[in-house]
């Protein structure tokens, strides 16, 4: 059966309970380490991201011939957290091992471990909310109630849109802020190449840094080179803002272009002859529009974390390699990239990837 967002926690925990079996091993030594090992090779032998990403991003008629159910961004999103988080566990329980060679240091798998697991909880804790989410279900006595509903929760909606999107932005700011900004951008383009195998490692590093391979180059397959080349100025943009200390919330919004979601709305709304009915219902597609940004918003924070991790494992390994800094430095400049581009898509998806009907677009369906 495909892989889907519902699947992550089952799949997280996973790997999270093999690994703290190794990691227990080390202590204790009526554990069988090879069980352990074992049983860790085996919870991230199945890479969910690549094949997912490679369904999610086919034309819809191979989607329907593959798996019963569509492929959605969250399956997407989560399979890659999902590979990138087994890779940190498999390549910090081949350091703790010593399987480089450089002295073992349980440390970085503790760390990953905590890393998964305070992500599974977000992701726990989100998909219980949209299961049980109670439906919209305004019902306007008048033309007027109705036009103040949807104005109501539609700039609501916006204003979590870009709320949600200049924490996640801000944060992967901070992780830039110590590059070289002459590298940042010239690295995005580089997202998706593969890691080197340092020489004479064990399985579970050699194992763990295909997977990171296998995940990154899903991320970047997932957006795609020509979406993340349309957002590249505005990254450009937001980079020189933050560098100047000039970044703020007002001017992602400019990014994001809500006043040009704004003015659909204020042109809808302003329609002669509209059913009360008509806007009532594009009022109600705006709940569950905000309840998948959310949950998309919380995926990119999980695995901005993820790749944080991945950074300070990957540096172990290459202690001083020049790479090494050029190639993060695009992963998180992606990540900002990915943020702008969900973050348009929601607010009005007449911009790029098409994911979703946006606040825009449900506005745009209220016609006489």
């Amino acid at each position: 059966m495909a892989y889907q967002y519902a699947d992550y926690s089952e799949r997280s925990q996973r790997l999270i309970a093999a690994g703290q079996l190794l990691l227990e091993s080390l202590e204790d030594k009526s554990i069988d380490r090879s069980i352990a090992i074992q049983d860790l090779e085996t919870a991230a032998e199945a890479d969910a991201s690549s094949h997912v990403v490679l369904r999610f991003s086919a034309p819809a008629s191979s989607q329907a011939a593959e798996v019963s159910e569509p492929i959605s961004p969250d399956d997407a999103l989560s399979g890659v957290l999902l590979d990138l988080q087994g890779a940190n566990i498999l390549l910090s329980a081949g350091i703790a091992l010593n399987e480089h060679g450089k002295g073992s240091n349980k440390s970085l798998l503790n760390d990953s471990l905590e890393n998964a697991q305070s992500s599974q909880t977000i992701v726990k804790s989100d998909l219980k909310a949209l299961m049980f989410a109670p439906e919209a279900g305004v019902k306007s006595s008048d033309l007027e109630g109705a036009r103040k509903a949807f104005r109501q929760n539609a700039d609501g909606v916006l204003k979590d849109i870009v709320d949600d999107a200049n924490e996640v932005v801000n944060d992967v700011l901070k992780k830039l802020k110590d590059f070289d900004s002459a590298k940042v951008l010239e690295s995005i383009d580089k997202l998706g190449e593969s890691f080197q195998v340092v020489a004479a490692v064990g399985k579970l590093i050699h194992r763990g840094i295909e997977l990171l391979n296998m995940a990154l180059a899903a991320l970047a397959k997932l957006f795609g080179k020509e979406a993340f080349a349309k957002v590249k100025g505005n990254i450009e943009e937001i980079w020189k803002k933050f560098k100047s200390g000039e970044y703020t919330h007002d001017f992602l919004a400019w990014v994001l272009d809500v006043k040009g979601t704004e003015t659909l709305i204020t042109a809808a709304l302003a329609q002669k002859d509209v059913k009360i009915t008509v806007i009532d219902n594009a009022t109600n597609d705006l709940p569950a529009l905000s309840d998948k940004y959310k949950s998309k918003m919380k995926l990119l924070r999980s695995l901005l974390s993820a790749v944080a991790v991945a950074g300070s494992i990957i540096a172990v390994l290459h202690a001083a390699a020049p790479w090494i800094p050029l190639a993060f430095a695009g992963i998180y400049g992606a990540l900002i990239g990915a943020t702008v581009l969900v973050a348009m898509d929601y607010a009005d998806s007449g911009h790029v990837l098409g994911w979703v009907r946006g606040v825009g677009q449900v506005a745009g369906s209220i016609k006489p």
